[in-house]
């Protein structure tokens, strides 16, 4: 992609998003609407990464899945940005969830100080760990962006 490919690119999904934006409302749904509506959205997107992953972040979390479009377009933008080397989403993202991993190692490890059983709080100490090594991995990571200077360069073998 160049580099005016992935300005026209952003343009368009900041447009798209503005007219999402227009026509947001709150809609209340009931879970057997719900689970069709998930199924078509996601049945109907198999074809659309950004839309697929968008629509499937929003069930996951329990949201309202018409909300996907705007998800799939900010993966749109996210990946243009890319396209041209500017990896600060990346970054940020990476970031992020170093942030939600350490915190969810610390919930683990109270949660293990507050039990009785110490197999039940070895477990959770396990996990605790676990959290934290992936967030120092996604810490790791987003230094090593800094070093990139190429990513067309960059091979995985």
């Amino acid at each position: 992609m160049t580099v005016q490919e992935a300005r026209t690119e952003a343009a368009l999904v900041l447009r798209e998003g503005q007219k999402l934006a227009e026509k947001a409302r709150a809609r209340t749904l009931t879970p057997k609407q719900r689970g069709r509506l998930c199924s078509e959205v996601l049945g109907g997107v198999l074809t659309k990464p950004g839309e697929f992953w968008g629509a499937a972040c929003l069930i996951e979390s329990g949201g309202d899945v018409t909300g996907g479009e705007s998800i799939a377009l900010g993966v749109r933008y996210a990946c243009a940005r890319m396209a041209v080397g500017d990896l600060s989403f990346v970054r940020e993202s990476l970031v992020g969830q170093a942030q939600w991993a350490s915190v969810l190692a610390v919930k683990l490890a109270a949660q293990g100080e507050a039990i009785d059983s110490v197999d039940k709080a070895a477990v959770l100490y396990k996990l605790a760990m676990q959290a934290q090594r992936q967030a120092a991995q996604a810490l790791a990571t987003a230094a090593a962006l800094n070093k990139l200077t190429d990513a067309d360069s960059v091979s995985v073998n």
